[in-house]
C-alpha cells in the first residue's frame, strides 16, 4: 500500500513538471505572438527567437516564428535583417504556407526603390494570389515608375 501511493505521487509530480515545460514552450510563442499584436516589436523579436531557438521538432512552429521574426524587422524598418529572413523562408518554401511573403518582400523592396526587384515578388505574389486588388495595383505603379525612367 505505500508503495503504490509512493507511486501514485510520484506519477502526480512527473506530469505536473512535464506540463509545466510544456507549456513554458508554447507560452513563449503565444506572448510574443500578444507583445507583435501590442505593436512592441523588438520585445516581440526578443520572445521569438528565444521560442525559436526552444523548438526542436515543430518545423511549422519554428517557420511560423520565423516568419514573425522578419514580420518585426520589417515593420521595424530593418530591411536587410528582414530579407535576410525572408528570402531563408522562400528557400524553405515557406510561401505555399504564407504566401504573402513574397508581398512583404515586395512592399521592402518598393521602400528601397529597387523596383525591377518588387515587380519579380509582386507577380510572385499575384500567382498565388491573383485576386489581391491592392497587389495589382502595387504591380501597375511599379510598372508606371519604370516607364517614367
Amino acid at each position: 500500500m505505500k508503495t503504490f501511493k509512493k507511486s501514485l505521487l510520484l506519477l502526480a509530480v512527473s506530469l505536473f513538471f512535464a506540463a509545466t515545460t510544456f507549456a513554458q514552450t508554447k507560452s513563449l510563442a503565444q506572448k510574443a505572438d500578444d507583445l507583435f499584436e501590442q505593436k512592441q516589436y523588438i520585445a516581440a523579436l526578443a520572445k521569438y527567437e528565444e521560442a525559436y531557438n526552444r523548438i526542436s521538432s515543430n518545423k511549422a512552429e519554428k517557420n511560423r516564428c520565423y516568419f514573425q521574426m522578419g514580420e518585426c524587422y520589417r515593420l521595424m524598418n530593418n530591411f536587410p535583417k528582414a530579407e535576410r529572413v525572408y528570402k531563408r523562408l522562400i528557400n524553405q518554401k515557406y510561401y505555399t504556407t504564407e504566401p504573402k511573403l513574397y508581398y512583404y518582400m515586395a512592399e521592402m523592396y518598393r521602400f528601397e526603390n529597387k523596383f525591377d526587384e518588387a515587380d519579380e515578388y509582386y507577380a510572385k505574389y499575384l500567382e498565388l494570389v491573383p485576386d489581391d486588388k491592392l497587389a495589382q495595383q502595387r504591380k501597375a505603379s511599379i510598372i508606371y515608375v519604370n516607364q517614367l525612367f
